[in-house]
């Protein structure tokens, strides 16, 4: 497939994602695929491919295009990858480029040699793996473009299911309070903006307090005095939901790391045993994110 019909496929791959997730358009495009635990288009063909050449060399040792395909693939590997690999352009030349993108292809041309082939689930699990390691890497380089993505870089470590969407699968009620939680996290929500007439000001500073206060997530979560009387009871709620031993690990953190903590979904996968937990902590977050905008707008007019 040419490189520009992948390139459609994956902006409209981020630009669904992007939807059901309820992200603007202009959010960064590293932010669409993590938190639903998606591969980009690319990685999935690339894990296909693979399938599809370990499936030809479990073929019966006669068969005409395992013999085919194992003879091209030590000729690719002991030719001039300048010369051979990438003016080739057949289907055994781009699986072999794919092992090589995630490093497998020693373990695919020491296969044909010793005529030993690892059963097919284990090659998929080795082939996921590596695309899961690269995938992770590509994630975590692209995040540095955009230093807006400082809280989701800490969050987001690995792209797999974000716990919150594991809630909504049981709460879906509660799926437009997590949209407004993951604009926070990709710093897209409007905690930093306030419209004056037809125009979007940029807020950096909190003007609540009146101290000089950064207006970050864990500001208005944690510490600013002016939302302390909603935040109280909402906090008595959410340790109320939760294991004592979660929560006084919880209360000795700081309110930056107690922030990326319950923004991250408690660093673990969903457990439906946390239930009403996690529904009093998104009711904590989205109440003190509309509280603050609320005041702000008073602020204004």
């Amino acid at each position: 497939m040419p490189n520009k019909c992948i390139e459609k496929l994956e902006c409209t791959q981020r630009q669904m994602a992007k939807k059901i997730q309820g992200l603007p358009r202009q959010a960064a495009n590293p932010t669409a695929l993590t938190t639903l635990g998606w591969w980009s288009i690319r990685s999935v063909l690339l894990q296909q491919k693979l399938m599809l050449l370990w499936q030809i060399l479990l073929l019966p040792m006669e068969n005409i295009y395992k013999c085919i395909v194992m003879k091209r693939l030590i000729e690719y590997h002991h030719s001039d990858q300048s010369s051979m690999i990438y003016a080739a352009s057949g289907p055994v030349a781009l699986m072999y480029e794919a092992a090589k993108t995630i490093n497998v292809h020693t373990t695919v041309v020491r296969s044909i040699r010793d005529g030993v082939y690892m059963h097919k689930a284990q090659w998929k699990a080795l082939v996921k793996n590596n695309i899961q390691i690269r995938e992770n890497s590509l994630f975590l380089a692209s995040c540095l473009l955009y230093p807006r993505l400082n809280l989701y870089r800490s969050i987001c470590i690995d792209i797999c299911m974000w716990p919150w969407w594991g809630y909504c699968l049981m709460n879906p009620r509660d799926t437009p309070k997590c949209r407004t939680m993951l604009r926070l996290v990709v710093g897209e929500s409007s905690l930093n903006r306030s419209l004056d007439g037809n125009e979007v000001v940029v807020r950096p500073i909190c003007e609540l307090c009146g101290v000089g206060s950064p207006l970050t997530p864990h500001h208005v979560l944690f510490n600013c005095d002016m939302l302390r009387e909603i935040r109280t009871p909402l906090l008595y709620n959410v340790a109320n939901s939760a294991p004592s031993a979660l929560w006084e690990c919880m209360e000795s953190m700081s309110s930056v790391n107690k922030t990326e903590f319950i923004l991250s979904g408690f660093r673990c996968k969903y457990m439906h045993e946390w239930y009403e937990l996690y529904q009093q902590v998104l009711n904590f977050v989205v109440s003190m994110l509309n509280c603050s905008l609320l005041k702000l707008r008073n602020l204004v007019n």
